[in-house]
């Protein structure tokens, strides 16, 4: 070969391989970058006559990208609440406005159940979508 056409070879395998990398990068800052926020708020047992009645977990949003995820948790059940996402547990929070924040990573889609464990009525729950 001569030198022109090693050096040009040399070019495209340094191009090429620039290239990849560089899409790597990408995938890599836009999974695990992300940034996601998502507000949670938790409401106790309803109707009040009803102690058996589970209460609710309200997402918003309810779908985000996988990535790093900062959930804002607001407690406005009359009890204390641990939320729980993913393995990943929140501080007890107290009644009536208690708050919580919590990062978790998802490294996968899927669906995932967000509970506040209670010890009169199981669990309450909602779900969250990752894409």
């Amino acid at each position: 070969m001569t030198r022109a056409r090693v050096v040009l070879s040399f070019a495209v395998v340094i191009a090429v391989t620039v290239r990849v990398m560089l899409s790597q990068g990408e995938a890599f800052a836009s999974a695990h970058l992300s940034g996601a926020s998502v507000k949670v708020t938790i409401f106790g047992n309803r109707p009040v006559s009803c102690t058996s009645c589970p209460g609710v977990i309200v997402l918003s949003p309810k779908s985000v990208k996988r990535g790093t995820v900062t959930f804002t948790v607001t407690n406005r059940s009359d009890d204390f609440a641990v939320f729980e996402i993913a393995g990943i547990a929140s501080r007890k929070m107290g009644p009536n406005g208690g708050r919580a924040i919590v990062k978790v990573v998802f490294k996968k889609p899927g669906v995932y159940s967000a509970t506040v464990p209670t010890y009169y009525s199981g669990t309450t729950g909602g779900l969250l979508r990752v894409i």
